[in-house]
């Protein structure tokens, strides 16, 4: 595959990209001439979309994407072949999002500048990827519902300590933090879109009292569930 691209800098660029590998292209590249006879996927992530994958702890002013071509990446070959199969067999909307938080998250912990000590990239099997695709698919569905890493882990034939360590390979969460963040998710979307009191969005959310919710949403956000709705009525 030859790849030509105009740089943020506005200098043309090409490479030659061998078959089964991929490229990362920062928002400032732009495509001038894409030329192969292989199947391609292209993901374009906005970056509000892609941050919102991963927790705000993640993040910092010297998070940005770096340009990779040509890379190797079992996981994401897998992931793709995937997300192309499902345009010919549609899947569940809840596979779709598990299977994209996976990208992103991928992405950002292997081809970004910011990579912390404790979310360095790590191999994985296909064999333990779909499991894990299959533990976020029961997380996703589940929603609020509390669900134990024991009953997950049974469901996809894994040991709990295993299932544990192969998911915080795959998401840099541990299963018990990233339903924590699916119902911190939840949380600010009926901030958003109600008006409901905070002790009935905590307790909607699963969390045990107010109290325990703000904390929360506080070390995910940045803010208390008061000061979002707030900021967040003045804006729109």
């Amino acid at each position: 595959m030859k790849l030509s691209v105009l740089d943020e800098e506005e200098n043309p660029r090409q490479w030659d990209i061998p078959g089964n590998s991929i490229c990362i292209l920062p928002a400032q590249s732009r495509i001038l001439s894409l030329a192969s006879s292989q199947n391609l996927l292209i993901f374009e992530f906005y970056p509000h979309s892609l941050c919102n994958l991963v927790p705000k702890d993640w993040l910092s002013d010297e998070h940005e994407m770096l340009e990779f071509y040509g890379i190797p990446d079992s996981l994401l070959l897998l992931l793709a072949h995937d997300i192309t199969n499902s345009l010919h067999e549609p899947q569940p909307v809840e596979w779709i999002e598990a299977t994209m938080t996976v990208i992103g998250r991928h992405i950002i912990r292997r081809y970004s500048a910011y990579q912390p000590e404790d979310v360095k990239p790590q191999s994985i099997s296909k064999v333990s990827c779909e499991k894990i695709k299959k533990a976020m698919l029961i997380l996703n569905q589940s929603e609020c519902q509390p669900i134990s890493t024991e009953a997950i882990a049974s469901m996809i034939n894994m040991s709990p300590f295993h299932f544990i360590r192969v998911f915080r390979k795959a998401t840099g969460l541990t299963p018990a933090r990233y339903q924590v963040f699916l119902r911190l998710k939840k949380a600010e979307t009926l901030l958003l879109q109600t008006k409901n009191p905070l002790a009935d969005i905590a307790l909607d959310t699963g969390f045990s009292s107010q109290a325990h919710f703000s904390v929360a949403f506080k070390k995910y956000s940045g803010l208390t569930p008061q000061q979002f709705r707030i900021n967040q009525s003045a804006v729109s």
